[in-house]
């Protein structure tokens, strides 16, 4: 497959109650996402799922701030080497730690048959507003 350089689209549907900016108990959103085109669900592919639910820490607040990831690292399983997925992903993503204008998230993706196709983890600045960001 060759990898389109147009930015992807992708579709979701939640999974739970959980939205983002919905004032939330838990720093978790879930959702089954596919991408508008069908790929296929591969490495290059997964990764961008990783990233593509709201920060979890929108699960909890009603108004959006700025949270730019820094870091994300994508694990693949052997999944992906026994039969390619296809169409929707599960995807969870969940806020583990959040405290001094960091945030460090879990996310997992699994196919539509229960495989678990990769984990990822990211680093996130929580930033106070929109705008020119914080001196220091």
């Amino acid at each position: 497959m060759t990898w389109r350089s147009s930015r992807p689209t992708w579709r979701s549907t939640p999974a739970t109650d959980a939205r983002p900016l919905g004032g939330g108990e838990r720093a978790e959103l879930l959702a089954w996402i596919r991408f508008a085109d069908h790929r296929p669900l591969e490495a290059r592919t997964l990764v961008v799922l990783a990233d593509a639910l709201p920060p979890a820490l929108f699960a909890l607040w009603t108004a959006p701030r700025p949270v730019p990831t820094v870091e994300l690292t994508v694990h693949f399983t052997d999944a992906l080497d026994a039969r390619p997925a296809q169409d929707w992903a599960l995807v969870r993503i969940r806020t583990e730690h959040a405290g001094s204008g960091w945030a460090i998230e879990n996310s997992a993706i699994w196919s539509t048959d229960g495989r678990l196709l990769a984990l990822a983890r990211q680093a996130r600045a929580i930033r106070e507003k929109f705008g020119a960001p914080r001196a220091g």
